[in-house]
């Protein structure tokens, strides 16, 4: 019957906190750029109705201004992009490759005349994170010393001949609240991108000193038009610390591979875009190399944004 219908709605009632509720969930709607998350019904006085509406933030608490990714689809399910002055937590399962999105977001930066903050994984060695540096986004030996690219590299394995490679787990006099003095005097009136992987500072920091250098980066480091950007796998870095990223982030996205082996990716927290919808993955040998499924249309007369 579903495969010789134009469309199929799902309706079905379950408890959640103790009171029944309604949903609703269009399954299939043949032709139609249709939203396929799952709402609530609501029969009222003046009819039926689905909610909410917006799953996001009233106008006043959203963002005004993005830092587009470059990936339509993506910069699309978050509203504009990851927003200016905030910062963006990215989730990653270890099978799906964070790597495009942060390499947009670098090419994103430079183009915009902005200072990086790069804390490299484990995963892109130095000739590596190197030759995707030189493809991508420029020299990187020119950008470090022009002051707009800054690494910190906790895994101690870079050569520490470069201008602005720090190495806080080398160096007694190069803690990480001096590094990012350094960087914060030598970037001058450039905004920060900070892309910071949290496992490579597991070997050095400790998780209450972790949480202290995320309050001390908020308090002393972080100006207005400053966006940073954390990304891990939870299940190398424990609950608890996943959580405290997590809640003090402004925006989740997460990103996983599931057993047939497609990669998908979910907006979980954010003050715009289509939160709780998730969108299939691919990638493609042209620029920006990821692409991401659009979300449906918001309907006339409404902005899901």
């Amino acid at each position: 019957m579903q495969f010789n219908t134009h469309g199929v709605i799902r309706l079905w009632r379950e408890n959640v906190q103790g009171d029944y509720h309604r949903f609703v969930e269009v399954m299939k709607m043949r032709g139609v750029n249709h939203d396929t998350r799952v709402f609530e019904l609501d029969f009222g006085d003046e009819g039926l109705r689905t909610y909410p509406r917006m799953r996001t933030h009233p106008g006043e608490f959203r963002p005004e201004e993005f830092f587009e990714t470059g990936i339509d689809g993506l910069d699309a399910l978050m509203g504009g992009g990851v927003a200016l002055g905030g910062n963006l937590l990215l989730q990653h399962d270890g099978q799906a490759s964070p790597h495009s999105v942060l390499t947009n977001l670098l090419v994103r930066a430079i183009e915009e005349d902005m200072a990086v903050l790069f804390v490299p994984p484990v995963e892109l060695p130095p000739k590596r994170l190197r030759g995707i540096i030189d493809d991508r986004v420029g020299d990187m030996d020119e950008l470090l010393n022009d002051d707009q690219l800054f690494l910190l590299d906790f895994t101690n394995i870079w050569e520490n001949t470069r201008r602005n490679v720090f190495k806080p787990v080398a160096h007694d006099d190069e803690t990480t609240e001096s590094v990012f003095r350094t960087i914060d005097e030598r970037r001058g009136d450039r905004p920060l991108l900070s892309l910071i992987n949290v496992e490579a500072q597991l070997p050095v920091l400790s998780e209450d000193e972790l949480r202290q250098v995320r309050f001390w980066e908020e308090e002393n480091f972080f100006q207005h038009e400053d966006t940073s950007v954390y990304f891990f796998n939870p299940k190398t870095i424990g609950e608890q610390l996943s959580m405290f990223y997590k809640n003090g982030a402004w925006q989740v996205l997460r990103t996983w591979i599931d057993a047939n082996g497609l990669q998908y990716v979910k907006l979980e927290k954010s003050p715009s875009g289509y939160m709780g919808s998730t969108r299939l993955v691919e990638y493609s040998d042209d620029e920006p190399y990821m692409n991401v499924q659009r979300p449906p249309r918001p309907p006339q007369g409404g902005d899901e944004s």
